[in-house]
């Protein structure tokens, strides 16, 4: 079927014999001429309707109409008169060439000018309704199993083997039981709920006989039957002789033993209490000692015009750089020393010849005491103490050569 245009009743009247002329004169007017030679005014119908009836030219538009004129003579091309297609396009893809789309069943089409297309959507009073429970959301399931009742709470899903979940009974009864599932070694079962009976726990590496409130046979502990069923009460504390697990020997009361050191004998096991003078000394005890050395106590000083010496911490002091001279060794000395206590005095100066001052509690008992240092040599003063004066007594001077 062939397209209509808006130009057809133009070009029909144009063509028809009776189409009067339009006025003479008028400024851009198609004039055309008929064969009686006389003028009259056209008139521009769209369609059969009338535009206008004094028309006074015509302006043909449109990328499918061309207007030409040889002389007065005016012709007009409209191309495709039966109308041009359109093509029909899946993603992108051309598919045919259709000169009319009608779309009934549910779509609706709309003109989508800004696209320079045509838009077709599905009407909305045509989708269909699905068959399907919507409740819930799509974060989290509201039901794995329709109904909200108490004695669902617990069920438990499994896969059964005919491709389906299958829903296990949670346990309603006030017994606690748990979940036993036994295959046949290739394929497994449906689980159910159970109690654990004797036959499910495994036999452990242990020897069971008696029970947890007593041994079953008794025996002797330090002359007590003990069982473990209750406790033994000794008259004293014992220990276990022996020098090792598998040769333990007897019980040994500690009470049983004297007052004093607790000594062990390595070979037996036994202990015994040690004896003064020969396993240890005594703090008042008469003792002669034997191949014992005894390390002196020293004071360290580098230099001082007063040097503090406590006698009961030090038995030697030793000044290595004396940059002053001695004022006093009487002032900061200290202690309760014994009768005949020794104490040796080490001196040296830094470079430079130091006077020694004493004072009263260092006196000359057979040697003079020394009243200066020889410059970077050594001075060895020894002394006795002397409980009757209460005086350090000198008994020896030795100068560095």
């Amino acid at each position: 079927m062939a397209r209509k245009s808006i130009y057809d009743p133009i070009l029909k009247r144009l063509r028809s014999k009776d189409v009067p002329p339009p006025q003479a004169g008028s400024p851009g007017a198609a004039t055309t001429t008929s064969s009686s030679g006389s003028s009259a005014a056209l008139i521009s119908k769209d369609e059969g309707t009338t535009l206008t009836s004094t028309t006074a030219s015509l302006n043909f538009v449109g990328s499918g109409v061309t207007a030409t004129n040889s002389g007065n003579d005016v012709t007009v091309t409209i191309n495709g008169g039966s109308g041009s297609g359109h093509t029909i396009e899946n993603s992108g893809t051309p598919l045919a060439t259709e000169s009319n789309l009608n779309f009934t069943s549910g779509l609706k089409a709309s003109d989508d000018a800004g696209n320079s297309a045509t838009k077709v959507e599905i009407d909305g009073p045509n989708v269909p309704t699905l068959n399907q429970d919507t409740t819930g959301t799509a974060t989290k399931a509201t039901n794995l199993k329709g109904g909200n009742s108490t004695t669902l709470l617990g069920e438990i899903p499994y896969q059964s083997n005919t491709d389906t979940t299958t829903l296990l009974a949670p346990n309603t009864t006030t017994t606690k039981k748990f979940l036993r599932q036994t295959g046949d070694g290739t394929n497994g079962a449906a689980p159910a709920w159970d109690t654990i009976v004797a036959g499910d726990v495994p036999t452990l590496n242990q020897n069971t006989t008696g029970s947890a409130a007593k041994w079953t046979t008794a025996r002797s502990l330090a002359g007590n039957s003990v069982d473990g069923s209750a406790d033994v009460n000794f008259s004293n504390k014992f220990i276990v002789q022996g020098t090792a697990d598998s040769g333990l020997s007897s019980a040994q009361f500690l009470g049983a033993l004297s007052t004093g050191l607790v000594k062990n004998t390595t070979t037996t096991g036994v202990l015994s209490i040690a004896s003064a003078g020969t396993d240890y000394t005594t703090p008042s005890d008469t003792e002669t000692m034997t191949n014992k050395r005894i390390t002196p106590r020293i004071t360290s000083i580098s230099s001082s015009a007063t040097p503090t010496i406590n006698t009961d911490n030090c038995d030697a002091v030793t000044i290595t750089a004396q940059a002053a001279d001695i004022t006093s060794m009487t002032t900061n000395l200290t202690g309760t020393p014994n009768n005949f206590d020794k104490l040796i005095i080490r001196i040296k100066d830094n470079g430079t010849a130091r006077a020694i001052t004493w004072g009263a509690s260092f006196v000359a008992e057979g040697v003079g005491l020394p009243t200066t240092t020889v410059i970077s040599k050594v001075l060895t003063v020894g002394f006795i103490y002397d409980s009757v004066k209460a005086t350090w007594g000198c008994v020896s001077v030795a100068q560095e050569a």
